[in-house]
């Protein structure tokens, strides 16, 4: 059995080692011990909630940090351990799935009952108004009661066979206490006759009936007892309290205990003459079986809670009556322990094996019944993807890349796209476009939802969206410091990178990795990489820096050409069909490099190059292919000047149509690719002129990153005008439409299309296997 279970109680430290996470954690450990290590537990959690303790860690087999499960056909189980809790929206995107079973544990329905107290607000009721209608969506019910069972079932609409009642089993402190002998244990001072409180700063434990009650044992001079409190209540409680009952308490007093431990906690009931619990409201109580475990009498507000525990209303009270409360408390103070004597098995029911059992029993029954009566899935159907990216007409590299990816991944899927881009390019392989919202993630009919990511505004969105729900996402940029610093400030890029390099950064030194993102320290991936399942790169250099500075292994997936050139369009009649065109001389040595230009793609060193080949004697024609600004034209053009290369540049008025495009990279006698950062980045570019089997200069790094065949010459990574030069000379030298470069240009465009990417994807995203493990 898989089960998805949702620990992010376990993370959060309000809850992970207070009753919540105790009960979560003791079900977790019984599913091990029950199925005898047969399930197979995936803890769920939330990333930016923070790390998970490592004893909780223990009791998962893998932890996946994005709430989502591929439909590969098998049957699985989705376990909300808490689910009024947290973001109930995380926890939706497993309801209603056709192979998942959901199971919820329940704890109570307080709120509920007094929403004065706890939903004041218009979001937190809200907040619960939605947490119940998801609950609504589960399928079996775990209630630590029997009252919380029976609330369950008039408040959701349930049949009672969709409940198992599991009580809530004892810490292993309590549970020892079970089978040691009467004397008290250590770390307890000698209080004489006391009565033990154990609440919480809530005003539905009810403290301050418990303290009228003790006001009145004043009438009874041979009573010398006090009133010693638990439950970790604030200073500025405590005061109020004290002040209330100055001068009208016994001589003994009250006092109220700081923190204590269990070991503690047995000790102080073990010693207590009585333990008084008077809760208005609960969904189990802990003190009442606690308390009985460590031989002590109990006092328990007559609630439908406390009567599945006290069964005698001898030992019950009304909790709005003090005066009934404080009856008893004389009664018990002078009975010897004699008023729950009826009660030592009552513990016995709520150890951990046998809430275990319970628990496991249940869980085992309910999931043999859902799997039994579901269809097997079979893996070679249609799976349906929803991809949340910019898509043309965006004027983004990644929009069009992704038009590609749909374009042949609809062949063998049904894809969704969802994008801001209010009047998207019809495209074959769409079968929806949607908006980019929560949406993508919360339907429960896509098999998948794939963020796509890059660097730039368009992605803004789409990583919040991804950070909060996680899942697949492919990243197409080697860096995401300027969408990073763009959204979230710099300040904010200032603390990713002291946290990474322990050391104090300054704003200027942020400032200048911008301007210069060779010198990055990182990709600054530290806002996606958590919530990724799969992350997905295209290329090595990108997979081994993750590796090296995150610890973290993400899939490879090489980068696909997505404009591909047919052979008569690569021929020497249509390259000079693509000049005339262009309006270019035939007897011009023209050098392309494309896309926006920008200073982290070198242009200064490509114009330096151009003014040492004319040194040279090889007269050069630079065309940047690529919108650029006014302040950029200039600059270039004055280092033209003084190169000596004059009127060689060119540069574009207006964005190019795809024609337009593709007929530069047809016209060019080579091209030139450089990067200026060097974590594997990419190119879509270079690939275009892989495709078009445009001999092309690149540094190492961007060539090794998208596989690029030998008629690519490679310089070093950093390379001066000289060095670029020498490769474009190479070029030059050899230049010709080579049946070897024709061959290269089909071998890499078979081992790179979209079909084979698609595949590839597939598999990654949706491997025929049981479950894929996580970290």
């Amino acid at each position: 059995m898989r089960i998805l279970a949702d620990i992010r109680c376990l993370q959060d430290p309000g809850y992970a080692f207070r009753g919540v996470g105790s009960h979560s954690a003791s079900l977790l450990a019984a599913i091990r011990i029950e199925s005898q290590e047969t399930a197979e537990i995936i803890g769920l959690i939330d990333p930016a909630m923070g790390p998970l303790n490592p004893e909780h860690r223990a009791l998962c087999d893998a932890v996946q940090p994005a709430f989502f499960s591929a439909d590969d056909g098998t049957p699985a189980v989705f376990l909300s351990l808490s689910p009024m809790t947290h973001d109930t929206l995380q926890a939706s995107r497993l309801l209603g799935r056709r192979h998942i079973l959901p199971a919820a544990v329940l704890y109570d329905f307080i709120p509920a009952e007094y929403p004065e107290r706890y939903l004041r607000d218009t979001a937190s009721l809200l907040n619960y108004a939605a947490a119940i209608k998801w609950l609504e969506e589960y399928q079996v019910f775990f209630p630590i009661s029997h009252h919380v069972g029976a609330e369950a079932i008039r408040r959701l609409g349930i049949g009672s066979r969709q409940t198992v009642v599991t009580g809530v089993s004892l810490r292993p402190r309590f549970e020892e206490m079970l089978e040691q002998e009467e004397a008290a244990p250590s770390g307890v001072a000698a209080e004489g006759q006391y009565i033990l409180f154990v609440g919480g700063a809530d005003k539905r434990k009810n403290l301050e009936t418990v303290v009228a009650a003790f006001q009145r044992l004043g009438d009874h001079e041979h009573l010398a007892a006090r009133l010693v409190i638990a439950g970790g209540y604030p200073e500025a409680w405590q005061e109020r309290v004290l002040a209330e009952a100055d001068g009208t308490v016994p001589a003994g007093g009250v006092r109220f205990l700081p923190h204590v431990d269990d070991e503690a906690l047995a000790g102080w009931y073990r010693g207590a003459a009585v333990t008084v619990v008077a809760s208005v409201a609960e969904g189990f109580s802990m003190p009442v079986i606690e308390a009985l475990a460590c031989g002590s009498p109990v006092l328990a507000s007559d609630i439908p809670v406390h009567r599945e525990l006290v069964e005698s209303a001898e030992c019950r009270f009304d909790p709005n009556d003090a005066s009934e409360l404080a009856v008893k408390l004389v009664g018990a103070l002078l009975s010897d322990k004699t008023a729950t004597k009826d009660l030592p098995k009552t513990p016995r029911r709520f150890t951990r094996s046998v809430v275990g059992a319970r628990f496991w029993q249940g869980l085992a029954g309910a999931f043999d019944d859902f799997s039994a009566s579901r269809p097997r899935v079979k893996l070679e159907e249609r799976k349906r993807i929803a991809f949340v990216t910019p898509f043309p007409p965006d004027r983004s590299g990644v929009a069009d890349y992704s038009a590609s990816t749909v374009a042949a991944l609809g062949r063998i899927a049904d894809v969704d796209v969802y994008t801001d881009q209010p009047e998207p390019t019809a495209t074959a392989g769409v079968r929806e476009f949607h908006p980019i919202s929560a949406a993508a993630w919360l339907r429960p009919d896509y098999d998948s939802v794939v963020a796509v990511i890059g660097n730039s505004h368009f992605h803004t969105k789409i990583i919040e969206l991804h950070r909060r729900f996680g899942g697949p996402c492919i990243v197409h940029d080697n860096r995401l410091a300027e969408v990073t610093a763009f959204t979230k400030g710099v300040d904010y890029l200032r603390d990713q990178a002291q946290r990474l390099l322990s050391r104090p950064v300054s704003e200027s030194e942020v400032y200048e990795w911008l301007a210069n993102p060779g010198q990055l320290p990182s990709p600054f991936y530290d806002d996606i990489l958590p919530s990724a399942c799969p992350m997905i790169v295209h290329s090595r250099g990108i997979q081994s820096t993750v590796r090296r500075l995150y610890g973290v292994e993400v899939e490879y997936l090489p980068f696909s050409i997505y404009r591909q050139f047919e052979a008569d369009a690569r021929s020497p009649e249509a390259r000079a069909a693509a000049r005339r065109r262009l309006g270019m001389p035939a007897d011009r040595t023209v050098v392309v490099s494309l896309g926006i230009v920008d200073r982290v793609k070198s242009p200064e060193t490509c114009v330096d190059a151009i003014g040492v080949l004319k040194q040279k004697g090889q007269d050069c024609h630079l065309y940047f292919v690529g919108t650029t600004t006014t302040e950029m034209q200039s600059t270039l053009e004055q280092r033209a000047s003084q190169c000596g290369v004059p009127r060689r540049l060119h540069f574009m008025d207006h964005w190019l149509s795809d024609l337009e495009y593709r007929d530069y990279l047809l016209a060019a006698d080579m091209g030139i690719q450089l990067r200026n950062h060097f974590f594997g980045g990419l190119s879509g570019a270079l690939l275009d002129c892989v495709a078009a089997g445009l001999p092309t200069v690149a540094n190492k790094d961007l060539a090794e990153a998208v596989e690029a065949p030998q008629y690519v010459v490679r310089v070093p990574d950093s390379p001066d005008g000289m060095m670029l030069a020498d490769g474009m000379h190479r070029i030059l030298r050899q230049r010709s439409d080579s049946e070897e470069i024709i061959r290269s240009v089909e071998q890499f465009a078979s081992e790179h299309s979209f079909e084979t990417y698609v595949r590839r994807f597939l598999d990654i995203v949706h491997p025929r296997v049981s479950c894929r493990r996580f970290g």
